[in-house]
C-alpha cells in the first residue's frame, strides 16, 4: 500500500470522523470527483467492431417449455438474432 506525501497510509491516521462535517464533506467531494474522473475516462472506450457485441441468456431447468416466461425469453432471443446478433446455443 502506498503512502501519501505526509507518510500516512489510507485507513490509518487519515480517518475523518463524521462529526467533522467540513472534513467529511471535503472527503466525500474528493471521492465523487475521483469517481467522476474514472467515469469520464471509461466513456472514451469505443467498440472497434459491431460484431464484438455479445448477449448471454442463462436458462433454468425450473422453467418449463411452453410457459409464458419461457416463450418470452425465446422471443427475446429471436429478436436479438433478427437485429444482427448471431446465436450460439449451448445446453
Amino acid at each position: 500500500m502506498s503512502s501519501d506525501e505526509s507518510g500516512t497510509r489510507p485507513g490509518q491516521s487519515d480517518v475523518v470522523p463524521l462529526a467533522d462535517e467540513e472534513g467529511a464533506a471535503t472527503l466525500i467531494r474528493g471521492a465523487i470527483q475521483g469517481l467522476w474522473a474514472v467515469v469520464n475516462q471509461l466513456t472514451r472506450l469505443r467498440l472497434t467492431r459491431r460484431d464484438s457485441f455479445r448477449v448471454t441468456i442463462f436458462g433454468s431447468a425450473r422453467l418449463a417449455e411452453g410457459t409464458p416466461e419461457y416463450d418470452a425469453v425465446k422471443d427475446l432471443a429471436a429478436r436479438l438474432a433478427a437485429n444482427g446478433l448471431r446465436d450460439r446455443i449451448t445446453s
